[in-house]
């Protein structure tokens, strides 16, 4: 990975401590801020798990890449092309218990919380990129609705390029 320019040490360090949108224009090293803020925590407390929600499958293709080449763990990419509707219970908490990042669209993070195949409890990072889709009936804002009394325990990142 490439050294973090000055305004992205910033940024890192600001969101260390603060649920923080990161708004730069594209190719500015958004995802590299993710990434660090994700390291992180990884690195603190292995038990725990991050998610990095992607709106498309294909952005999710280009992130799951570079957080598996990045990242000191083992990173899952849960889209439905992998027939995630018909997973059953144990094969959510296997993949949850084999992995601690986790690329996917905010919609299966929606569903596998709302069905409690994902525990609030061991949730530290959640990164929304293109987070300027959080509004009204999205799934973003559904997600973050849902996840406001924990947010004590859960640190949030958003990503856009887009005002």
């Amino acid at each position: 990975i490439s050294s973090p320019r000055d305004y992205q040490r910033k940024l890192f360090t600001y969101s260390l401590n603060n649920n923080s949108i990161v708004w730069l224009p594209t190719g500015s090293g958004k995802t590299l801020i993710a990434l660090m803020l994700l390291k992180h925590y990884i690195v603190k407390d292995m038990k725990k798990k991050c998610f990095f929600l992607v709106p498309t499958v294909a952005l999710g293709i280009q992130q799951f890449e570079y957080l598996n080449g990045n990242l000191p763990c083992k990173v899952s990419f849960v889209y439905g092309g992998r027939n995630v509707d018909q997973w059953s219970r144990e094969t959510w908490y296997t993949e949850i218990e084999e992995h601690q990042c986790f690329v996917m669209t905010p919609q299966l993070f929606l569903d596998g919380h709302r069905h409690a195949l994902i525990d609030k409890s061991l949730i530290s990072v959640v990164v929304f990129d293109e987070c300027h889709h959080a509004v009204k009936g999205h799934p973003y804002k559904l997600i973050m609705n849902e996840l406001q009394e924990n947010l004590a325990n859960i640190r949030i990142l958003g990503l856009s390029a887009s005002p």
